[in-house]
C-alpha cells in the first residue's frame, strides 16, 4: 500500500493496482449533455452506474459493489445525504463517484459507493 493514496473527497492517487476506483465528471461534461435527466446521464456517462427507479425513489447501483436488496450507493448533495429524485441536470456542478478504499471513510453506508454530487447552489 505505500504506493497508494486514497482521499475521500478526491480523485484516487496512486501507481499501484490498489488504488482506490472513483470517477469524476465536471460542470463542461454537463453542459454538453443536452436536455436529458440525471438518471440516464449517469448511466450513459459513468461506467458500471446503474439507477433503477423504486417506489418514487431512485437507487444508484455501482458496479463492484455489493447489491443487497433495495440498498444502493449513499447519495451525497453538498455534503448531506440525500437522493437524485429531486435534481435537475442543469443545478449540478460536479458529480463524482467512489467505490473500495475512498468510500470506506463512510464506513456501511460507503459499502455500496459513493456518489458526491456538488450543486451550483452550495
Amino acid at each position: 500500500m505505500r504506493d497508494t493514496t486514497s482521499s475521500a473527497y478526491g480523485p484516487p492517487r496512486g501507481t499501484g493496482s490498489r488504488a482506490a476506483r472513483g470517477s469524476r465528471i465536471t460542470r463542461e461534461d454537463i453542459d454538453h449533455a443536452g436536455n436529458v435527466s440525471l438518471a440516464t446521464f449517469l448511466e450513459a456517462r459513468l461506467a458500471g452506474v446503474r439507477v433503477i427507479g423504486h417506489r418514487g425513489e431512485y437507487i444508484v447501483r455501482l458496479t463492484g459493489t455489493p447489491s443487497d436488496g433495495n440498498l444502493g450507493a449513499l447519495v451525497l448533495i453538498d455534503g448531506s445525504e440525500g437522493s437524485i429524485g429531486g435534481l435537475e441536470l442543469k443545478d449540478i456542478s460536479t458529480i463524482e463517484v467512489l467505490k473500495d478504499a475512498a468510500a470506506a471513510v463512510y464506513g456501511v453506508r460507503g459499502a455500496y459507493g459513493v456518489l458526491m454530487i456538488t450543486t451550483r447552489r452550495q
